[in-house]
């Protein structure tokens, strides 16, 4: 059982039970922390004002949860068929203010978030224009010429979905190494910034630890139509970053 909980008013709480149902409760609690624990252990809570559960795969992981701006929320994670055997698949679902799902989307394929590397996110922002914006690692986006230059394998889906939760386009950002997302952020001009990690490339396709090699962190900026407008490579890891109001970096 995986549980987040977003230290808000009201607070929230977001469970991804083993047999995929997907728990979104709202309330108010003096004590989010025992909140949480008692909705995700299905005891009564009495604070909450809602708590509503949505069916998922066989299997699902939630990784977090988006406050919309028309007062409703965005979840996403990870689900899977037979019981983790088969692929896993990231998943955005929106609700209302009451919690009633509008709508449920699947954004990419196999993913490398699950087992040792799993403190990889799906990270999600709401655009200007009412849209979401979604960012996870994805493994298997590849053909015969890419594969020969793949060092390690793991690249960054960018996914823009409308309000009503179509595809407006796609994009994949990475080397020819293994990338993860880090952070997002939505920019004034209906575009966002990505902050991911890659792993440095020249050290061969026979690597038998992913953690000998050395990681650097990009920033990247994407027009509203997911087009890059520019990037800043870093000889260094980010462990965290702040976007500014003036539209620079800390």
């Amino acid at each position: 059982m995986r549980k987040i909980s977003i230290l808000s008013k009201p607070s929230i709480v977001f469970c991804l039970l083993i047999l995929g149902i997907v728990a979104l409760a709202v309330g108010m609690a003096s004590n989010q922390q025992t909140q949480a624990a008692d909705i995700c252990s299905s005891k009564p809570v009495n604070s909450a004002t809602l708590i509503k559960t949505f069916r998922m795969r066989d299997r699902a992981e939630g990784y977090g949860i988006l406050v919309a701006k028309d007062g409703g929320y965005l979840l996403t994670g990870d689900t899977v068929w037979s019981s983790g055997m088969g692929v896993w698949n990231a998943f955005a679902v929106k609700t209302d203010a009451k919690g009633n799902a509008l709508w449920s989307r699947q954004v990419s394929s196999q993913s490398a978030a699950q087992g040792v590397l799993s403190d990889t996110k799906r990270l999600s922002v709401q655009t200007a224009d009412g849209g979401f914006v979604l960012a996870g690692d994805v493994i298997d986006f590849y053909d015969a010429k890419y594969e020969n230059k793949k060092e390690l394998w793991g690249d960054v889906l960018v996914t823009k979905l409308n309000a009503k939760g179509n595809v407006v386009w796609s994009t994949l950002v990475g080397d020819y190494s293994m990338d993860f997302p880090q952070k997002l952020w939505a920019a004034s001009d209906g575009g966002v910034i990505l902050l991911a990690k890659f792993k440095k490339t020249g050290y061969g396709q026979e690597i038998a630890d992913f953690d000998t090699v050395p990681d650097y962190s990009v920033l990247i900026k994407l027009d509203k139509n997911g087009k890059t407008q520019w990037s800043k490579q870093m000889n260094w890891t980010a462990t965290d970053m702040k976007y500014l109001p003036d539209g620079g970096f800390i």
